[in-house]
């Protein structure tokens, strides 16, 4: 979900957000993913039950009109021809169509599918910085961590 929400950040869920309401469109959601039931991953929603979600190299198109991302990001089709993707899909009545905010790193609906909203969670309210002495544990190059985060206004 980079840019969004970065590596070390801290995720705050709203646990009952859901019980009353549906997520609604460009909702943050915890949810599990349909090809990795032990894991819980956070995207954003872009398509609703019962819309028809088409993905090209000019975006995100929802019942044939275009739809605007937030400020700063863009959705395309995944592009790779090695890879099996959705780009095409009239979602089901308590389907939803989840899109990372990285497109080109996310694994999210287009290569899994729909996500069922018994399998959505909770809706993500606040997103915190990591702190500044965070270290990812999975950067090949520390140093590039570090100057990543100083490049992005994180100071030690």
């Amino acid at each position: 979900m980079v840019p969004t929400i970065q590596p070390g950040s801290h995720v705050i869920v709203d646990r009952t957000a859901y019980r009353q309401g549906a997520p609604q469109r460009f909702d943050i959601v915890v949810f599990v993913p349909p090809d990795d039931r032990k894991s819980h991953y956070a995207f954003r929603v872009v398509g609703l039950p019962g819309e028809h979600v088409q993905l090209d190299a000019t975006g995100v198109s929802v019942d044939g009109k275009p739809v605007k991302p937030p400020d700063g990001l863009a959705y395309v089709a995944f592009t790779r021809p090695e890879h099996k993707t959705v780009s095409d899909i009239t979602l089901g009545q308590r389907e939803y169509f989840l899109l990372g905010d990285n497109p080109q790193h996310a694994r999210d609906s287009r290569f899994f599918g729909p996500v069922p909203r018994d399998d959505i969670l909770w809706k993500v309210t606040r997103i915190e910085p990591p702190a500044a002495d965070y270290r990812d544990p999975h950067a090949a190059d520390q140093a590039a961590a570090e100057r990543w985060l100083l490049d992005h206004g994180y100071t030690h």
